[in-house]
């Protein structure tokens, strides 16, 4: 290729040069967030719950690597995803609530 062969194909292009370098710039902020979200999904978590924790009081009583809301990853994406029903989380809280044990008290 020649020099007015490579300016005239990039002038050509040009645009869609440009519109691909704002789609991956756009990809860059939009795949992680689209990462993060399925992963609380797949927790069961909401995203307060996986940021704040330590600040929700019905959190504050279980050890950090504790989810009462957890059934497991497919399950917990069919809730997601094709659930249209109420649930009642209280009980599934008080099913897999464990509490943590205070180690420094004799």
């Amino acid at each position: 290729m020649t020099a007015d062969t490579w300016w005239a194909w990039f002038r050509g292009n040009s645009v869609f040069l440009l519109d691909a370098v704002v789609l991956v710039l756009a990809g860059l902020s939009v795949v992680p967030l689209t990462l993060a979200h399925v992963y609380v999904a797949a927790v069961n978590q909401t995203t307060w719950e996986l940021a704040s924790a330590h600040r929700i009081s019905y959190l504050q009583h279980l050890n950090d690597d504790v989810n009462p809301f957890h059934r497991g990853y497919l399950r917990n994406f069919v809730t997601f995803c094709c659930t249209c029903r109420l649930q009642n989380w209280e009980r599934v809280y008080r099913r897999n609530y464990t509490p943590v044990s205070d180690t420094t008290a004799a």
